[in-house]
């Protein structure tokens, strides 16, 4: 049985996400985050340094690729209300509806 905390990726849900029309340091980091998330979709981390070596990223590309998944996004699956696939908490990152990608990984 696979530990809860773990994130099954499939091809579906990767493909299905807008994060994929992203930079591919973005997508990067975002399959990261999804694989290093607890079971309820947090990464606690100390430090963005932290984050972007443990993505393997530079700094540089860690911060623009931030940007890019904590920025609003409207489209038609969100029904005009802002999403966006990470936010900042106080002990690092939450990945917005890991659950989502968990059930789909998991069929």
């Amino acid at each position: 049985m696979i530990s809860p905390s773990l994130a099954r990726l499939n091809a579906h849900a990767l493909t299905a996400s807008a994060v994929w029309h992203e930079s591919p340091e973005a997508f990067k980091l975002w399959v990261f985050m999804l694989c290093a998330a607890d079971a309820e979709g947090y990464v606690r981390l100390i430090s963005l340094d932290t984050l972007a070596r443990r993505a393997s990223l530079t700094l540089d590309d860690c911060e623009r690729a931030l940007a890019a998944l904590e920025a609003p996004e409207y489209t038609r699956r969100t029904l005009g209300r802002e999403w966006r696939h990470v936010v900042r908490v106080a002990t690092g990152y939450h990945v917005v509806d890991i659950s989502r990608y968990r059930e789909v990984g998991s069929r």
